[in-house]
């Protein structure tokens, strides 16, 4: 009986062993969106992630984005591997993925740099958002415009979203129209342990 329970015992150990080993390899790159086994991610069409990201070997190819939805969360999306290959016409874009613009005529964008509005009857553009430098002015009529966001954070090393731009005035506050202030440009971080190749783009614009 007691070499019988010793023979239990042992099998039971090596499943339990051979279950942990297993689900330990795969979960190797838990946060690789493509493969969280080998950690290997080819991207030829438009991805998005809203958290950050751990893979070995990332692959942008013509045609395919990776979106960083960095609105989401609110804050910075950091990217993790140690190979990150863009190719020609490949992209890694947080464009418009910051603080909201102005969502109406004749009010302020969002953010701490946000752009202004002015209310004037005539047509007065809105002011842009800020981040790393100033945001620049809305146009001007008869002496009056929108102004531009005031500067934060930093131009060299920039962790926040940008800011939001401000609604301009089309014949009052109260007037109809089709576009107000855009979105500030969203924020991420690429840590890349070994190689990057960058011939696509990488970009974090506000939108107009």
């Amino acid at each position: 009986m007691s070499k019988m329970l010793h023979k239990i015992c042992i099998l039971f150990l090596l499943v339990l062993t051979f279950v942990l080993c297993s689900s330990f390899a795969l979960a190797a790159y838990p946060n690789c969106d493509g493969d969280t086994t080998d950690g290997l991610w080819t991207i030829s069409d438009e991805q998005t992630i809203t958290s950050d990201l751990n893979c070995s070997v990332i692959t942008i190819q013509d045609g395919g984005s990776l979106v960083i939805d960095s609105k989401t969360n609110g804050s910075q999306i950091v990217i993790n591997a140690t190979n990150i290959t863009i190719e020609s016409g490949g992209t890694i874009n947080a464009n418009s993925y910051g603080n909201l613009g102005a969502t109406a005529l004749c009010t302020n964008g969002t953010g701490p740099g946000w752009g202004a509005s002015k209310n004037r009857m005539d047509y007065v553009g809105g002011g842009g958002g800020a981040y790393g430098g100033a945001g620049g002015d809305g146009s001007v009529q008869s002496g009056y415009k929108g102004f531009g966001g005031a500067a934060y954070g930093s131009a060299l090393q920039p962790i926040d979203l940008g800011s939001g731009g401000g609604g301009g005035s089309e014949g009052g506050c109260g007037a109809s129209a089709t576009t107000y202030g855009g979105k500030g440009g969203g924020a991420v971080k690429i840590n890349v342990t070994d190689t990057l190749i960058v011939n696509g783009t990488i970009t974090a614009d506000g939108g107009n």
